[in-house]
């Protein structure tokens, strides 16, 4: 059973995915943060790289649609969010992959230059792209570079999304993945 703080994430992980902010998560969604990051990177819409980058969101998507819109309507609820992480957190291979699928779709957006690291800028324009404003994004790259090496490595993702999906622990630096917004979930 998840705790309340570990809801209270998850609404802040649904408000994060809810881009056009309409109180469901939709394909649309996901295409908004595509060409939000595109635009961002400086990349022209229909150029390669934006198609990629569009391809990762679009794929993600199919994932949780899967496994969270229990009732097939093409919409993903926050009451469905919620209570599909509550079942991967009873089912241990499955809230591995879903760690592991979230992690590789944060990678993948993010690492842009495939070198194994995540620089500031890559991070933060992410979280722009899903309306967390440059000053929370900053603060939570800065809560997760615990050692200040001014970048993030795969296995440092990998380790922060576990705690945000799983810990109770609400001073534990991955609970910050998606900004500050984590530090009100305690409150």
């Amino acid at each position: 059973m998840l705790s309340e703080f570990q809801r209270q994430k998850l609404r802040q992980l649904f408000r994060l995915y809810d881009v056009n902010q309409d109180g469901a998560i939709h394909q649309l969604d996901f295409e908004i943060a595509a060409a939000r990051l595109s635009i961002d990177y400086g990349l022209e819409l229909d150029s390669t790289e934006a198609e990629q980058i569009r391809t990762i969101y679009t794929d993600y998507w199919g994932y949780l649609q899967r496994y969270m819109d229990s009732d097939r309507d093409k919409a993903i609820s926050e009451q469905e969010f919620v209570e599909s992480h509550e079942f991967f957190m009873r089912q241990e291979e499955s809230l591995e992959a879903l760690i592991l699928s979230m992690s590789e779709y944060i990678i993948q957006l993010t690492d842009r230059n495939g070198d194994g690291m995540i620089n500031r800028a890559e991070y933060v324009h992410y979280l722009i792209a899903h309306n967390i404003s440059s000053k929370d994004a900053e603060s939570a790259f800065d809560v997760l570079d615990h050692n200040n090496s001014n970048t993030l490595t795969h296995d440092e993702i990998l380790n922060s999304v576990r705690v945000f999906l799983t810990s109770g622990v609400s001073t534990m630096p991955g609970n910050r993945l998606f900004g500050d917004k984590g530090e009100e979930a305690k409150k």
